[in-house]
């Protein structure tokens, strides 16, 4: 302790408070010499004001230039990440479905079992679902055929058959009743039949109509013969709009 007392002397005690009232004096004079409205975006550096360093809540819309930030999902839209990592808007989706219980719903003349019309915003695609029962009476011992179909417009459906026809085409299904089964009880009701079929349409900007076709006779003779009577019902449609309809295949070994 006796040897730090000898180095402080009085002129080097004096020294350092003078280098201290100098240093803050300085302080002093530049924070005086700083008016209002002195510092701009030239006098700070790039990265300088940090999240951290600004008061929650005291930045407003205004205050934003537009398109810094970008726009919130709507309600009802999921945001997507596109290939690469890069977050994006995901494509839009509508989806539009309706049902019904006719009492008898058959084919009419022009083919048509119902009808659903939809509004889209866009031109796109949908993909649209149709279930239904089909409740069938058959002639006791003799097969037949029920077949639907969903399409663009109305259409007659022949007889069931392999090759180029409806029997191919998308959106068909042809439902085999066995005259062995027994369709028709006692008490009149017939044996019902539940049905789905799916088809994608390409829509339009504005109003669109996709048709449920039928059929259960008409076919004439051979291996399609007619059901005695058919009624479609319950009906329930819906259509789900997609952006995109890439191509797809499948195989069957």
């Amino acid at each position: 302790m006796g040897r730090i007392t000898e180095k402080l002397t009085y002129a080097n005690v004096m020294v350092s408070l003078l280098a201290i009232i100098v240093l803050g004096g300085g302080v002093a004079y530049a924070a005086e010499q700083l008016g209002k409205g002195s510092v701009g975006a030239r006098e700070l550096k790039r990265g300088a004001v940090i999240s951290s360093k600004i008061k929650d809540h005291s930045i407003r819309p205004k205050d934003i230039a537009p398109g810094v930030l970008a726009p919130a999902p709507e309600e009802g839209k999921a945001t997507a990440t596109a290939p690469g990592g890069s977050p994006g808007s995901a494509p839009a989706r509508y989806v539009w479905s309706d049902e019904t219980y006719p009492v008898l719903a058959s084919p009419q003349p022009d083919g048509r079992v119902a009808s659903f019309n939809f509004t889209s915003p866009e031109a796109g695609f949908a993909i649209v679902t149709a279930h239904f029962a089909v409740r069938v009476a058959n002639v006791p011992g003799t097969d037949c055929h029920v077949q639907s179909q969903l399409a663009t417009a109305p259409a007659v459906l022949g007889p069931p058959k392999s090759g180029p026809g409806p029997a191919d085409a998308p959106g068909y299904i042809d439902l085999w009743i066995n005259g062995a089964l027994p369709t028709m009880h006692e008490d009149g009701t017939w044996q019902g039949f539940g049905q789905a079929v799916s088809r994608v349409f390409p829509v339009a900007a504005g109003p669109n109509t996709v048709y449920l076709n039928g059929a259960f006779k008409g076919y004439g003779g051979g291996k399609a013969p007619n059901c005695a009577a058919a009624a479609w019902g319950p009906i329930e449609i819906t259509a789900t709009f997609a952006s995109e309809n890439p191509a797809a295949s499948i195989t069957v070994p």
